[in-house]
């Protein structure tokens, strides 16, 4: 096995680990085992579990930044916005199956609610000086409305298809209002 197939399988087998264990509860001799590996191979990529994990976290929030700058760039509409964050989602199905799942710690959800948050400030025209209490709790209820969507329709196998989740979160963000 080469070396870049050896790294995605000990990525691929430590999310598969941290869907069903917490992380502090995922041990390197438990992964090595799995992949058969040594621990020298291990520690030839990483310096720890949390190393791994912290490498797996950084590449995904890149992900949505990456998809944001997209966006601003093509001045996308939102349901083209949407579409590229579920598909990217999906395309990372068991990296948000760990982080969203009852074992995560919830570090990589609460940064991702940062970008979230971001976004709409910036997508809005948002003066983050000006907003109030209550808009400050709308904004949370919308960023955390959008990640329990993600999570249900990826935990509950729903009848509901990325093409009929987008409509139904396009809707959430409506902020006129504000």
């Amino acid at each position: 096995m080469g070396a870049i197939a050896t790294k995605d399988y000990i990525r691929s087998t430590f999310l598969s680990m941290c869907q069903k264990t917490p992380l502090y509860k995922v041990s390197i001799s438990e992964l090595c085992d799995r992949t058969e590996i040594s621990r020298t191979t291990f520690y030839r990529y990483y310096d720890s579990i949390y190393d791994l994990a912290e490498e797996l976290e950084e590449e995904h929030l890149e992900g949505f930044m990456e998809i944001a700058r997209q966006h601003a760039v093509k001045n996308n509409s939102i349901e083209e916005y949407m579409r590229d964050i579920i598909s990217y989602i999906s395309e990372e199905e068991s990296f948000f199956k760990w982080v969203l799942s009852e074992h995560s710690d919830r570090h990589f959800v609460n940064r991702w609610k940062r970008i979230i948050r971001a976004d709409i400030i910036k997508e809005y025209h948002l003066d983050q000086k000006k907003l109030s209490g209550s808009d400050e709790v709308l904004i949370e209820m919308l960023i955390s409305g959008a990640i329990g969507v993600y999570a249900y329709w990826l935990f509950h196998n729903s009848d509901l298809f990325a093409e009929q989740i987008i409509p139904l979160t396009v809707k959430m963000w409506d902020l006129n209002q504000m």
